[in-house]
């Protein structure tokens, strides 16, 4: 498969799309890829694959999974769906966004069952610990959105800064006390996906 990139080439990114289709290419990913509007690609620091998601229209996602969805946000319109597959198990994730233009994105289980959710929510519900942890390692940055990250009992066990510093799109993870756990560059990418094979 080929690579185009519209961003800053990585290498890792290359190798990490390689390891994902090394050997027998299974039709669930392609058929996915074939749907999808946009693909995601998660690398961990060594540039190892983690996983890979594709983004596709609601309406592609099992029945059980959007009415779970609507369930949890009946006055939210769906805006995005994902599948993903994390340690051999599908995932589905759903994007519903608010009258006040808040998203939230929820991951479950073919069935419905709850994994987990990230919700966007305005600046001033955020833990003044959570922007000054960010803020401490990224000055002069500039904050794009702030998520809370809730369990599958709706506990919150994080939080997720995005954010643009210096011309790149960044998303940092926070831990509750505010001390930054991780951050990772979020770099445009085209995949070209074939479609016709002579």
């Amino acid at each position: 498969m080929k690579l185009v990139f519209t961003a800053l080439a990585t290498l890792a990114l290359f190798v990490a799309w390689n390891a994902v289709h090394a050997g027998s290419t299974s039709m669930w990913d392609i058929d996915y890829a074939r749907m999808a509007k946009k693909i995601e690609i998660q690398v961990d620091k060594n540039g190892a694959y983690r996983e890979v998601e594709f983004h596709l229209d609601p309406s592609q996602v099992p029945a059980a999974v959007r009415d779970a969805m609507m369930k949890m946000h009946p006055n939210g319109k769906l805006t995005g769906a994902e599948v993903e597959t994390e340690d051999g198990i599908v995932y589905f994730e759903l994007t519903s966004t608010s009258a006040e233009g808040l998203e939230s994105e929820t991951m479950f289980l073919p069935d419905g069952t709850l994994h987990s959710e990230e919700n966007q929510v305005p600046a001033d519900k955020v833990p003044a610990s959570v922007k000054d942890g960010v803020m401490a390692k990224f000055p002069g940055c500039t904050i794009n959105a702030y998520e809370e990250i809730r369990n599958d009992e709706r506990q919150l066990v994080e939080w997720h800064v995005k954010l643009v510093r210096e011309g790149h799109h960044v998303k940092v993870m926070v831990a509750l006390n505010g001390a930054v756990k991780a951050a990772v560059l979020e770099i445009p990418a085209e995949i070209e996906v074939p479609i016709l094979v002579r």
